[in-house]
C-alpha cells in the first residue's frame, strides 16, 4: 500500500455571482432614500418656521393696532372723571385679541395708604358676602 496520496484536484472556479451588484444597488438606493427623506424633514420644518413667522407678525401687527387704538381712544378722553362707562373701559380689539384698559389710579395702594383713607373706603364698600355689615370701619389703633 501506498502510503502517500495524490493531491486532489481543485475544484473548477465558481462563476462570478450577482450578489455583489445586488448590494451595491442596495447600498445607492439607500443612500437616495436618505437624501430624500432630509430634504422632505428639511421643507417641512422651513415650512413650519415660515408660518409660524408670518403668525408671529400678524399677532404683532394686531398688537400694535391695538396699541395705537387705545393711544387714540385715551387721547380723545377729556374728561376728569373716569368710570366703566367711558369709550375706553370698552374692549378694542376683535377676538381672539382683545386690548382692555384699566385705570390704576382707581385701585387703593394697600401698602402705602394710610390708616384713614383705608378705614374710609372699608366703611364705603357695600356689605360683605359673609353676611356682615362693612359699613363700620375696623378699629385701627
Amino acid at each position: 500500500m501506498n502510503s502517500a496520496r495524490a493531491p486532489r484536484a481543485l475544484p473548477p472556479p465558481r462563476p462570478p455571482r450577482a450578489g455583489g451588484v445586488l448590494l451595491l444597488v442596495l447600498c445607492v438606493m439607500a443612500i437616495i432614500l436618505s437624501t430624500v427623506f432630509l430634504a422632505a424633514a428639511t421643507f417641512r420644518a422651513r415650512a413650519r418656521l415660515t408660518r409660524d413667522t408670518l403668525r408671529r407678525e400678524a399677532v404683532r401687527d394686531e398688537l400694535l393696532l391695538c396699541i395705537s387704538n387705545a393711544v387714540e381712544v385715551l387721547l380723545a378722553d377729556t374728561n376728569a372723571i373716569d368710570h366703566l362707562g367711558e369709550p375706553w373701559a370698552a374692549p378694542l380689539g376683535a377676538p381672539p385679541l382683545r386690548c382692555v384698559l384699566t385705570d390704576e389710579n382707581a385701585r387703593l395702594p394697600l401698602q402705602t395708604a394710610d390708616t384713614n383713607l383705608l378705614a374710609a373706603a372699608l366703611a364705603g364698600a357695600p356689605e360683605s358676602s359673609a353676611g356682615g355689615s362693612a359699613a363700620t370701619p375696623p378699629s385701627v389703633a
